[in-house]
């Protein structure tokens, strides 16, 4: 019996060694895959922040072609300007009798235009709402509009709570 006894505190032993070299090896591990991962990390972040410095890059150039084209166009309008200025300026009053004449019959075309209006009045109805706000301002209870609009007194008091009429 104490021969078993002996044998099962060795086996006990050299499981307990395997289970502290097993666990010193996972942690290693653990460091290893941490620092692999943080290094991942930051290579992504180069990468994006490389990606990102292209972009803008591409974006200022484009920006600054298409300034020097505005410019550009810009001078060129500048320069047509100042050559129709010096043409006759008895052109430009046509132009301005023209418009003044225009403006004159926009105006006539505003003021003869008149809304439409419902031909019968039975057609336009309200909502049951916009009646209980009206009854209440105009000073009726819950208790009359309720009878008045065949409706529940709780549910016209809560639509009134819920605009704060009451």
């Amino acid at each position: 019996m104490v021969y078993v006894l002996i044998i099962s505190f060795i086996l006990h032993l050299i499981s307990f060694l395997f289970m502290i070299i097993l666990f010193q090896r996972q942690e290693k591990q653990q460091i290893v895959d941490q620092k692999k991962i943080l290094n991942e990390m930051e290579d992504m972040l180069v990468a994006y922040t490389a990606e990102m410095k292209e972009n803008n890059e591409r974006i200022a150039n484009i920006v600054l072609k298409r300034s020097k084209e505005f410019t550009v166009s810009r001078a060129k309008n500048h320069e047509n300007k100042d050559k129709i200025q010096e043409k006759d300026f008895a052109d430009e009053s046509i132009i301005i009798e023209k418009a003044s004449i225009r403006m004159e019959d926009e105006d006539d075309e505003y003021e003869a235009y008149s809304p439409p209006v419902p031909e019968d009045d039975s057609k336009a109805t309200t909502s049951a709402n916009a009646k209980i706000l009206s009854l209440h301002q105009e000073g009726y209870s819950v208790q009359e509009i309720a009878q008045q609009l065949n409706m529940g007194a709780g549910e016209v008091e809560l639509f009134l709570k819920f605009y704060k009429y009451t």
